[in-house]
């Protein structure tokens, strides 16, 4: 890992030319995997050495590091306890330059999620979460690969929910005092990747300890050093409500989890693709 670090350094940690532009991308809009990938491609063309390696790091944490697959945390599971009527909200949290599949993976987990029921009309009444986006406004967001997003609500209107998954994305005060407010009704509230950066600078990860992905792990432990990041860690819970992952598919294990606290259900498709969700 340290090999790693000493490869970005020189793009993200030190001073290009007579500017710190890169740095301050990091403090004001938060980092995106994009962003090392980028770095990735500029070493390599500029040294050709450990092109593979590299990009293992960037996107296969869980490959390249042997992230153990959960929390070494000695917080209390907590027993998450579904309604007995209607579905679990879930928001979504997307600002400009999301990463697409920290958002993109936990959201098809959540959906690939029923309740069997005999008088259900559609499969829609069987759903188990109601989904949906928020943002600072109901423009269209562009994140990440180029894809537009209209969010369903914004942080002044946004139903109260149950579970929040905040991905890799630019912040703004009205997400962070919204994070804040949400999270003493909410029973989940889980960050993907980078995502944890918002959680930090919400003030929910003081004194606790995190995860996040290993190439933000020297820039978010230096900045926030009353929290505690771990590394190699596929998802860490903070305490009984707060989550943290890793990077690229962690979030989707985290999500997982989340799910399976609830209650384990039958995923739709049997023997296709939300079969293979329930049994990952």
């Amino acid at each position: 890992m340290a090999f790693f670090h000493q490869l970005i350094k020189p793009r993200f940690y030190r001073k290009e030319g007579n500017s710190v532009t890169h740095r301050k991308q990091i403090v004001n809009e938060g980092l995106t995997r994009r962003r090392f990938i980028q770095a990735g491609a500029s070493m390599y063309n500029k040294r050709r050495r450990w092109p593979i390696l590299l990009i293992a790091f960037v996107s296969f944490p869980a490959l390249a590091l042997g992230q153990q697959l959960w929390s070494p945390s000695t917080v209390p599971v907590t027993k998450l306890v579904p309604p007995a009527h209607g579905k679990i909200p879930v928001a979504f949290i997307i600002g400009r330059s999301a990463e697409t599949i920290d958002f993109a993976g936990p959201w098809e987990t959540f959906y690939f999620a029923y309740r069997p029921s005999q008088s259900a009309m559609s499969m829609e009444d069987m759903e188990l979460f109601q989904l949906y986006t928020v943002s600072d406004s109901k423009e269209p967001v562009r994140v990440s690969g180029g894809m537009r997003i209209i969010p369903d609500y914004t942080y002044a209107d946004a139903p109260e929910p149950k579970v929040v998954v905040i991905p890799a994305t630019s912040k703004s005060p009205e997400m962070l005092d919204w994070i804040r407010k949400v999270s003493k009704h909410t029973d989940v509230v889980m960050s993907v990747c980078i995502g944890a950066y918002r959680l930090a600078e919400a003030g929910l990860l003081s004194g606790k300890t995190a995860t996040t992905n290993g190439g933000a792990y020297v820039d978010i432990q230096r900045k926030f050093p009353d929290v505690h990041f771990v590394r190699n860690m596929r998802w860490v819970q903070s305490d009984p409500m707060i989550f943290t992952s890793g990077s690229t598919g962690a979030g989707i294990d985290l999500a997982l989890h989340i799910r399976r606290s609830l209650f384990r259900p039958r995923s739709r498709g049997e023997g296709r693709r939300g079969d293979e969700l329930s049994r990952s």
